[in-house]
This record gives C-alpha cells, sequence and structure tokens, in this order.
C-alpha cells in the first residue's frame, strides 16, 4: 500500500500524509512539525476521519480496534471536561460571589 494525502493546516501551510506498507505493517507519516517528531498528528487522525479508504487500511491491518477506542475516549474524556468546566463555574458563582 502506498497512499499520499494532501491537506492545509489550521494555519494554512500545506502538508503531505503518507501511509505506506513496511515489512506487512501499516505506516503513517506527515510533514507537519508534530510529525516530523514521530508523533500522531490531528492531520493523520483526520484523514482516517475522512477517507473510508484510510479506516479500510486500519482494518485490513488490524488497527481499527485502536482508533475506535481512542473515539470513544476522547468523547468521554470531552464530556467528562465539559462537566468539570460546570463544576468549576458552579464553584465560582458560589465562591466568588
Amino acid at each position: 500500500m502506498h497512499k499520499v494525502y494532501h491537506v492545509t493546516g489550521s494555519h494554512g501551510d500545506p502538508y503531505e500524509i503518507t501511509f505506506t506498507d513496511e515489512d506487512g505493517e501499516l505506516r503513517a507519516h506527515c510533514t507537519c512539525p508534530a510529525g516530523a517528531f514521530g508523533s500522531l498528528c490531528k492531520h493523520i487522525l483526520k484523514v482516517i476521519d475522512d477517507d473510508p479508504e484510510a479506516y479500510q487500511a486500519l482494518k485490513q491491518y488490524g488497527m481499527s480496534d485502536y482508533y475506535d477506542q481512542y473515539l470513544a475516549k476522547s468523547a468521554e474524556a470531552e464530556k467528562l471536561k465539559r462537566e468539570a468546566a460546570s463544576y468549576k463555574k458552579g464553584l465560582a458563582r458560589k465562591l466568588l460571589q
């Protein structure tokens, strides 16, 4: 497998995301600063979100469960973050009257 995507970052910078098969393992790389440090950046995640072929590659290489769990836990974390913010506001209303 060799698939290349071109995306625009949040500040307008162009980046290239590449998915390749290296010795039977799926690998991804992005040319953004985070990708240069070997991090799983938001650009790679966005490609997986937007392109069924990229998600299918995760399935083919046995990685889709990790991605699905990541999505589920991220949604949980966002919910907890909103709840925590609500409690903080409530405490501020009581404490700072």
